[in-house]
């Protein structure tokens, strides 16, 4: 007993450890944002990297980035980045809960599967951003600088991938582990 206790103590561990890896990156992402680069506007049609970091723990390990955490994140990167307070990161949990529910269909398909069901939710946001704006007649960018985002956001997101199993160690769940712990991936 005293072995079990002491793994799952290390999980716990471990799964907080990860947790704060993701806030401190999503952190990151935000400062750097917020350097003062100059009037070179290559910001504006960054990709939207903290969307996906999210979606890509969310699709591996779901318990590393919990929705209340991303809810937090993206509302933070919301204030600090001087969209809309709360329409972003609504849209983003929104996204994140619906990948998040459907990740163990994703676990059994290939990557271009997965990078497929992401690159819709992604259009997805954009778009219904895209309308909130338009309905509540706030300013926003030109269309083709969304679209530019958009596409910068979707061609990042096979590097967010691998850099998060690479570097940070976010993989999806063998079949063993979770035929282990009698929960479903």
């Amino acid at each position: 007993m005293k072995l079990w206790g002491q793994m799952a103590e290390r999980s716990a561990t471990h799964i907080w450890t990860m947790r704060a890896l993701y806030s401190t990156t999503c952190f990151a992402v935000i400062l750097f944002h917020l350097l003062p680069l100059g009037q070179i506007g290559w910001i504006t049609f960054s990709p939207d990297i903290i969307l996906c970091i999210t979606l890509a723990w969310v699709v591996r390990r779901p318990e590393y980035a919990p929705i209340l955490l991303i809810t937090a994140v993206a509302l933070l990167a919301d204030l600090l980045l001087m969209r809309v307070p709360g329409l972003w990161a609504a849209l983003v949990v929104l996204l994140a809960d619906r990948i998040g529910r459907q990740r163990h269909r994703m676990r059994s398909t290939g990557f271009g599967v997965e990078w497929l069901r992401v690159s819709v939710g992604i259009g997805m946001l954009f778009i219904l951003e895209r309308f909130a704006l338009n309905l509540l007649f706030v300013d926003r960018p030109p269309l083709p600088a969304s679209i530019l985002q958009l596409l910068a956001t979707l061609i990042f997101y096979p590097v967010v991938v691998g850099v998060s199993a690479g570097v940070f160690r976010v993989r999806k769940p063998a079949l063993i582990e979770t035929a282990a712990s009698g929960r479903r991936a």
